[in-house]
C-alpha cells in the first residue's frame, strides 16, 4: 500500500475558538493516501496500546482522547477525519492542548 504523507506540525500563540490563551497548543496536519476508516482504526489502535493515552470519544470523524505526562499534566487530543477528492484519501487533522497554563514550560511535552 502507498501512501501519501504531508505534514506540518506548529506550536502557535494564534488560538482556535476553545483555546484559551494560557494554553499551549500543536497542531498537525495529514493528507493520506488511504482511506478515512483505516486512519480511524489506527490511531484508534495506537492509542490503546499506549499506556498514558485514554480514549474518551470515537467517531468515523472525530477521535478525542486523553494524555497524561509523566509530570501528571493532562492534554486533550483530537483527531478529525474528512474524506479527500482523491481516491481512499484522507485529510487528517491533530491537535493536542494542554489543560495547564504551567503546561508552557513542559519542556515541550505537549
Amino acid at each position: 500500500v502507498c501512501t501519501l504523507f504531508l505534514g506540518v506540525c506548529m506550536i502557535t500563540s494564534g488560538k482556535e475558538d476553545n483555546i484559551p490563551t494560557t494554553s499551549a497548543y500543536c497542531k498537525i496536519v495529514w493528507l493520506l493516501g488511504i482511506s478515512c476508516d483505516q486512519v480511524n482504526v489506527a490511531i484508534v489502535t495506537q492509542i490503546k496500546a499506549m499506556a498514558s493515552y485514554k480514549l474518551v470519544s470515537v467517531t468515523p470523524k472525530l477521535i478525542q482522547a486523553n494524555h497524561t505526562s509523566g509530570f501528571g499534566q493532562l492534554e486533550r487530543v483530537n483527531f478529525t477525519m474528512i474524506p479527500t477528492s482523491m481516491i481512499l484519501g484522507c485529510h487528517v487533522q491533530g491537535t493536542s492542548v494542554s489543560a495547564n497554563w504551567f503546561s508552557l514550560f513542559d519542556n515541550r511535552t505537549n
